[in-house]
């Protein structure tokens, strides 16, 4: 495996693997951690514009917590 290049694994015809080295890997796990968390916030801006959506400070406030 040479570094910084990935190797495609093919079987068939078809691609069924990628080897990459271990510093492309943290790489990608840090990338794909990212996007996770930027899907999240996304995720979480849209439930807070829905009708009747309540942020949990106000939700502790109506369950009395």
């Amino acid at each position: 495996l040479m570094r910084g290049r990935p190797v495609r694994v093919e079987a068939g015809g078809r691609v069924i693997g990628i080897l990459i080295s271990e510093e492309s890997f943290t790489l990608f796990c840090r990338l794909f951690d990212a996007e996770e968390d930027r899907l999240d916030v996304v995720a979480a801006r849209a439930a807070l514009r829905e009708v009747g959506s309540v942020a949990i400070e106000g939700l502790a406030d109506e369950l009395g917590l």
